[in-house]
């Protein structure tokens, strides 16, 4: 009989350290490496008027440069090139008419789907990454771009948001401040602890990687950054009386030559996600592999 409570509390043992360590694990994390994404500073981008506005192209430019560098095999150095000068030459491209066309009133949202399959697919081939997005619909009321089918409608959510990071997707993410104007981000990882365990993104419980545009790189030489990524961090949680994702976060206020000035950005709200992904091997492609394997050690 002793013999059987012993089994019987030793599994009681085991289930309780299962199910605490499910709690512990409540929330989600998940956090990019930075030295995988470039960091091009939208400032580099010219004329100086449509750079200090050039944050959308230049954030999809840190995003691509994160699937280079995370799926060499599939792109090789072909998305962004290698080195600074090849950055910042896509990033001109990315934020010219046929792309993004980026003015010195900004980049509409709208732009981002098009501009990026004109990029991607259409100019480098790269047929088989997968769009997908969450947009608020306003951004369509305006020329000359729908919504296409892959775009979700809505404010984005915290489900697409950690969604998206499990898929290790590249994502570009736009804040909308209340007072006007906004600004686009590369996000680069998510540490949320969902402390009540109520499923819900509360303020005080996440943090927010992701590369700032306007202060990209760890280190500059005057008007030179000089890398690595830099990951910058803001509180992130829903706002269930708005139903939209809300953000803060110390945004850099300088210009280039880079100088130490930050100011808190508040009442701040997300707007639009779009997310690129690499398929993973098709499973008859594994089992090739595996068959392969075999024979060989056949």
């Amino acid at each position: 009989m002793e013999h059987h409570l012993r089994k019987s509390l030793a599994l009681v043992s085991v289930i309780t350290v299962c199910l605490q360590s499910y709690v512990a694990a409540a929330g989600y994390t998940n956090v990019y490496n930075s030295a995988a994404f470039s960091w091009l500073d939208q400032f580099n981008i010219q004329p100086p008027d449509v750079g200090s506005n050039a944050c959308v192209p230049t954030s999809a430019i840190n995003a691509l440069g994160y699937l280079q560098n995370s799926y060499s095999t599939q792109f090789g150095t072909n998305l962004i090139g290698t080195g600074y000068a090849n950055w910042l030459a896509n990033g001109q491209t990315m934020a010219s008419s046929p792309y993004m066309d980026t003015t010195p009133t900004g980049t509409l949202f709208n732009h981002i789907p098009f501009a990026l399959n004109k990029y991607v697919k259409l100019d480098k081939g790269f047929n088989d990454m997968t769009f997908s997005g969450m947009f608020n619909d306003s951004v369509w009321d305006l020329a000359p771009y729908n919504k296409p089918s892959y775009i979700t409608s809505g404010m984005p959510t915290t489900s697409f948001l950690t969604n998206a990071l499990s898929q290790n997707g590249a994502i570009i993410m736009s804040l909308i401040y209340t007072n006007g104007g906004g600004h686009e981000v590369t996000v680069s990882g998510l540490n949320w602890n969902d402390a009540n365990e109520n499923n819900i993104m509360d303020n005080g419980e996440a943090k927010l990687s992701f590369v700032d545009p306007l202060d990209p790189s760890a280190s500059y030489s005057g008007t030179n950054p000089l890398g690595a990524a830099k990951f910058t961090q803001g509180d992130i949680w829903w706002n269930t009386n708005k139903n939209e994702l809300q953000f803060t976060y110390d945004q850099y206020g300088g210009s280039l030559p880079w100088e130490n000035t930050y100011g808190t950005v508040s009442d701040t709200y997300i707007n639009t996600m779009f997310v690129m992904t690499v398929p993973e091997p098709s499973t008859s492609a594994l089992f090739a592999l595996a068959g392969l394997g075999f024979i060989g050690l056949a």
